[in-house]
């Protein structure tokens, strides 16, 4: 992906949520559930730094990182995005959810839109997952939108791919 690919964030809607740029004003709620090359932020100051070296991922064309916000409220509940760069047309995605709104299904609509956004939008040919090996709640997300298991390249996680092909549309 380069910088100038969208001359605005990209935006996606779904029946329940809106993805959309993080701004200021979440930092509060954001800030429990913020990680950055797979470090927690402890203090909202760290958050507000991962937040900006986000950002500054994004354009530098990077990375692509929504705040994932109920529709009908704009209450933020996660976060959701690519990360690691856009190398060989491929992608990773990440997401958090607050612990407070799991068991719904929020997250589950998130990464289908944002992998659908990467597909059609980003024309990518794979998106990758890695969770931890004991996560299973990501791991029946990621299976319900579409992905498979594959041999990890990082020994200690669990990788999961996603090709066009194989995505669960709803």
């Amino acid at each position: 992906m380069r910088p100038d690919v969208f001359p605005f964030f990209p935006e996606l809607r779904t029946a329940q949520l809106r993805l959309r740029a993080l701004v200021p004003a979440d930092l509060d709620a954001v800030q429990p559930i913020t990680f950055y090359d797979g470090q927690p932020a402890a203090t909202r100051e760290q958050a507000e730094r991962m937040l900006a070296h986000i950002e500054q991922d994004y354009h530098n064309g990077q990375t692509i990182h929504w705040a994932v916000a109920l529709a009908n409220t704009n209450t933020l509940v996660g976060t959701c995005g690519f990360y690691r760069g856009f190398a060989d047309a491929h992608g990773e995605i990440g997401y958090v959810l607050r612990s407070d709104y799991r068991s719904r299904g929020l997250m589950t609509e998130a990464v289908r839109a944002a992998c659908v956004f990467g597909f059609e939008q980003l024309a990518l040919q794979q998106i990758e997952a890695y969770t931890e090996p004991d996560n299973g709640a990501s791991q029946r997300l990621l299976t319900r939108v579409g992905f498979t298991p594959t041999d990890p390249v990082v020994p200690e996680l669990r990788c999961y791919v996603l090709r066009p092909d194989n995505l669960e549309r709803v």
